[in-house]
């Protein structure tokens, strides 16, 4: 019997990618990162000064790598007032008293999920971050980091006037963060309750509240087979021999629309690869660079085939981006810029033939 012609075409593709890849991929070798923990669940105090003290509590539960749960309560109230779940690809948020459902996402670290920890000596080696000693918060250890705000701003240099001092432990996990503005309290968020045991799934059940859908779009994302390149009508990238255990595991494409006058249209089309080992993802994403640019970067390297990348950080961890043929392919972890920059450097493009 003869063999599927389209599986040949494919995986001789795929092997004449990696004959044409060069022994040095313009990137040093580093050893494995190590693994993260697999979850916990963190309860905070938060005080809120604006001007008026208010006290709330902020209850973020984790199971690694695509479930959370971040809450935000009225101090001793039982009914969330705002926040975020995430089941797996699922995102819903609490608004005005109702559970929002945003539909599915293709790729994005948990709400709640810290995991910018790996990258902070990489941002105070960039002057983005400073060091600003020890604390013992929830009756462990924590480094204090000084950036320029608080956790969801974008980063950038600290500078006078506005700072969020963080700290984060020997695990990644944040336990506190005080941010201040010209020298006054903002908020204060300090971790009273710290375990890392391993929640079930019933932790992350939505809280029973009316539900109403987003009105103004959607995203729809589409499983693809991990065992052929997709047919993009462009080269793509993938990694033939993922490094530190790290393998394969989801292809999907994400169709996103918005509304407008004359009815949905779609807005953005995103191919997501995720490679996993255990609790740790590391996402390589291909976009149109007309809705995606290679944003400046904090800095430039070169990685691999895929050539001279620019620097990016986020609550997610470190990305780079690269103008990579008509894509703007970003490789994501929660991984310092090395141990990203030797992950890029493992891709190769390879081609679908029909």
């Amino acid at each position: 019997m003869l063999p599927n012609t389209r599986t040949v075409v494919n995986v001789l593709t795929l092997v004449i990618a990696l004959a044409l890849t060069a022994c040095s991929h313009d990137a040093p070798r580093v050893v494995a990162p190590a693994r993260s923990i697999t979850g916990f669940r963190i309860v905070y105090r938060v005080e809120t000064h604006a001007p008026d003290l208010q006290v709330t509590r902020r209850e973020v539960t984790v199971h690694r790598p695509d479930q959370s749960s971040d809450l935000t309560y009225a101090d001793g109230g039982t009914q969330p007032t705002s926040g975020f779940v995430g089941q797996g690809t699922r995102l819903y948020s609490v608004e005005a008293g109702a559970l929002v459902d945003h539909g599915d996402r293709a790729t994005g670290a948990p709400p709640g999920d810290y995991r910018l920890g790996p990258a902070l000596p990489d941002l105070v080696r960039l002057h983005l971050a400073r060091r600003m000693g020890t604390e013992r918060v929830a009756g462990r250890t924590c480094i204090v980091y000084r950036l320029a705000g608080p956790i969801g701003d974008p980063i950038k240099p600290v500078a006078a006037g506005e700072h969020a001092d963080e700290c984060v432990d020997s695990q990644g996990l944040l336990l506190s963060e005080r941010w201040e503005l010209d020298g006054k309290l903002l908020r204060l968020t300090r971790a009273e309750r710290v375990d890392t045991t391993v929640p079930s799934d019933a932790a992350f059940a939505p809280p029973d509240l009316p539900r109403r859908q987003v009105p103004i779009g959607f995203t729809v994302v589409d499983t693809l087979p991990t065992t052929k390149v997709p047919s993009t009508g462009q080269q793509y990238w993938l990694a033939p021999a993922p490094p530190w255990g790290f393998g394969l595991v989801k292809r999907v494409r994400a169709i996103t629309s918005g509304q407008t006058p004359d009815g949905p249209q779609v807005s953005d089309v995103a191919y997501v690869d995720t490679y996993a080992r255990g609790a740790d993802v590391i996402t390589v994403v291909h976009r149109d660079p007309s809705v995606e640019p290679v944003p400046k970067g904090f800095e430039t390297l070169r990685a691999g085939r895929l050539g001279t990348g620019h620097v990016t950080f986020s609550t997610a961890g470190a990305a780079i981006a690269f103008a990579a043929g008509k894509w703007t392919v970003t490789v994501e972890g929660p991984l310092d810029v090395a141990r990203v920059r030797a992950f890029a450097a493992t891709l190769v493009p390879g081609f679908a033939r029909t």
